[in-house]
């Protein structure tokens, strides 16, 4: 990159963090690998993230006067919510006609974290990139 004065060069090195200072020292075969194991995390996280669900899940049924269960809608969802509405429902005052089918348990309770391990993945690997193609 060229600087406008010897001053420029100084202020922007110096607003630099310690991981752009130790890329820019590095051999170019060690700055694309790290740009590759960035992406492979930022890629591998969303893709944890993409499957499952965070939170438990409770599908329950609906009992009409003639005693037949209804668990649809009209268009075959199954009725549920989280077990945290569940129980607020209940403290609320749940109708004694709704009444609890099965739980399903959360198979990715971290779904979370592991989005912010792709955005922390992708936003490295962009800012590397970025870094790169300016650097001589």
């Amino acid at each position: 990159m060229d600087y406008l004065t010897q001053a420029h060069q100084e202020l922007v090195q110096s607003q630099e963090s310690d991981l752009i200072i130790n890329f820019d020292a590095a051999f170019f075969q060690l700055k694309v690998a790290a740009i590759g194991v960035s992406l492979i995390v930022g890629v591998s996280s969303a893709a944890i993230a993409w499957k499952g669900q965070m939170s438990d899940r409770v599908y329950f049924c609906l009992k009409t006067p003639t005693q037949e269960w209804i668990c649809e809608d009209g268009n075959h969802r199954p009725y549920r919510m989280t077990t945290w509405q569940w129980q607020q429902w209940e403290k609320q005052g749940r109708p004694k006609t709704v009444v609890m089918n099965h739980i399903l348990k959360a198979d990715n309770p971290y779904k979370s974290f592991w989005a912010g391990g792709a955005f922390l993945g992708f936003t490295i690997a962009g800012r590397l990139l970025k870094h790169l193609k300016r650097s001589p």
